[in-house]
C-alpha cells in the first residue's frame, strides 16, 4: 500500500512539474492607414481629435482603417477579436455601421451598428464570429475595418471618431 501511495504521489509531483500554463495574451492595436474620411489619421489614436464626415438618408459615407500591425502566429488559439470605437454625431440620427475584412477588402463581416448619441461613447464590438481568425486573417495585408456613417433621417449628419483599435486574444 505504501508504494502505490508513493507512486501516486510521486506521478502527481512529476505532472505539477511538467504542467504548462497556458494564460491568454490580449492586444490592442491602433490602425496606421486610412481612406475615406475627413482628417481620417484622427482616429488612429484615443487623444480627443476627431475624424469626421457627413452622411444624409440618401449618402452614406465610408471610411476604411487598416495597417493595425498585429502580429500573431498562424498557430495561435485565437479566442476574441473586438473592434474599439469611441463614436459621436451631430444629432440623435447618427450612427456608425461597422464592418471587418479578413481578406484585404474582398469580403466583409455582418455590419455592426452604434449610434444616436451626441456624446463621444466607447463601443467594443465583437467581431470574433465573422470568420475562422488566423495570424494571416489579422495581418496588415488582409485586415481592415470598414465605418459608415449614415442617417436615420432625411437630416444632415456629422459623424465623428475619435480611435478604432482592434483588439485581439490569444494563446
Amino acid at each position: 500500500m505504501n508504494a502505490v501511495k508513493r507512486l501516486i504521489i510521486v506521478t502527481l509531483v512529476a505532472m505539477a512539474l511538467c504542467a504548462v500554463i497556458v494564460s491568454a495574451t490580449t492586444s490592442t492595436n491602433d490602425p496606421k492607414a486610412c481612406v475615406g474620411w475627413l482628417n481620417c489619421p484622427r482616429a488612429f489614436t484615443d487623444d480627443g481629435n476627431y475624424s469626421s464626415t457627413k452622411a444624409n438618408m440618401t449618402h452614406n459615407r465610408t471610411g476604411t482603417w487598416y495597417n493595425h500591425g498585429i502580429n500573431i502566429s498562424n498557430s495561435s488559439n485565437i479566442t476574441n477579436v473586438t473592434v474599439g470605437v469611441d463614436f459621436k454625431a451631430s444629432n440623435v440620427n447618427g450612427y456608425l455601421s461597422v464592418q471587418v475584412s479578413w481578406d484585404g477588402g474582398r469580403t466583409y463581416g455582418s455590419a455592426q451598428s452604434v449610434g444616436s448619441t451626441t456624446i463621444a461613447t466607447q463601443y467594443a464590438i465583437d467581431v470574433t464570429s465573422d470568420t475562422a481568425w488566423t495570424g494571416e486573417k489579422l495581418s496588415s495585408a488582409n485586415l481592415k475595418v470598414r465605418g459608415t456613417c449614415y442617417s436615420s433621417s432625411g437630416s444632415v449628419v456629422t459623424c465623428s471618431m475619435d480611435w478604432i483599435p482592434v483588439q485581439v486574444t490569444y494563446t
